[in-house]
């Protein structure tokens, strides 16, 4: 597919895929493929996370390029993808990697599969795993359910695997870019121009008329404006606490800041928190804002 792109955009081939599917296959000689069943989903009803490798892109604290980190967030149903980079990650951005993800999409699955990676899971278990508790709140806010696989099984989650793999072998394939901001752009033009129009193998439908079936239409989030918070001055405006006396550290996000960016939470970042509120008790400061902080609409 990489191969065919690249000769239709920088060439002007006038052949099809398939002609060139043909002379590759030639090339490669026949290959046997793996058996593997194919999880069906109703729409809105599953998405499926995970990183892979990024594209090398210049790092503007040093200059070098460095590699990135490839998000990928895919719908179970139409397998519409949303892909990120990102330099770095941690518990905070990775919550926030679903958060931008499902303001793209325009609304939330109601279960997110993922792996047992330690941003989104402490301890892995097949019955009860330990979530970590700032990725168990974010999804809390938007009524979505984690799901994580079980250890050593990534089939739960091929639909991804796939996307990812997609990604690195087509439009990053060689690529090196001057910044963030640049890759991603290229991405998304990618992302829309191709991975979109095309026909799943698997489907045999168009990716852009699946997902058309499963979206709807929902008011920006940041347009909504948000009560005060009982007993302080403070307001909540998407997802953050701002704050009019007496002046705070202003952090983006309150489920960040109570949670902390730590791995461990070996402290008790609620309780330190909360400490900055007058009258605020720390077993209601969490559960006080998943409550008011209205959710976005599912995808039906």
């Amino acid at each position: 597919m990489g191969i065919w792109q690249d000769l239709v955009s920088q060439a002007g081939f006038p052949g099809g895929y398939q002609t060139v599917k043909r002379f590759v296959h030639k090339l490669r000689g026949s290959q046997t493929p793996e058996a593997c069943a194919v999880i069906i989903t109703a729409p809105g009803e599953e998405a499926q996370v995970d990183y892979g490798r990024g594209p090398m892109v210049r790092d503007p604290e040093t200059g070098k390029y460095r590699r990135t980190r490839l998000f990928v967030l895919t719908l179970g149903y139409s397998r519409k993808a949303v892909r990120l980079l990102t330099f770095r990650s941690s518990s905070r951005i990775w919550a926030e990697l679903h958060e931008k993800a499902f303001r793209r999409l325009g609304g939330c699955p109601r279960v997110v599969v993922l792996d047992n990676l330690r941003e989104g899971v402490l301890q892995p278990d097949i019955y009860d795993p330990t979530l970590n508790p700032l990725f168990r709140d974010v999804l809390a806010h938007y009524g979505v359910l984690a799901l994580p696989c079980r250890v050593n099984h990534p089939d739960r989650k091929g639909k991804v695997e796939s996307g990812v793999g997609h990604a690195k072998k087509t439009p990053l394939k060689g690529k090196r870019f001057e910044s963030l901001e640049e890759g991603q752009v290229y991405l998304d033009q990618w992302e829309t121009n191709w991975a979109d129009t095309r026909i799943h193998g698997t489907t045999k439908r168009q990716v852009a008329a699946m997902f058309a079936e499963e979206v709807v239409a929902t008011d920006p989030p940041s347009t909504l404006a948000y009560p005060p918070y009982p007993g302080t001055d403070a307001y909540l405006n998407e997802f953050a606490f701002r704050f009019q006396s007496p002046p705070l550290p202003t952090p983006r996000s309150a489920l960040f800041a109570a949670h902390g960016t730590c791995r461990g939470h070996r402290a008790d970042p609620v309780q330190t928190f909360a400490l900055q509120l007058p009258g605020t008790k720390p077993q209601h400061l969490v559960a006080t804002v998943l409550r008011q902080l209205p959710p976005l609409r599912k995808i039906s």
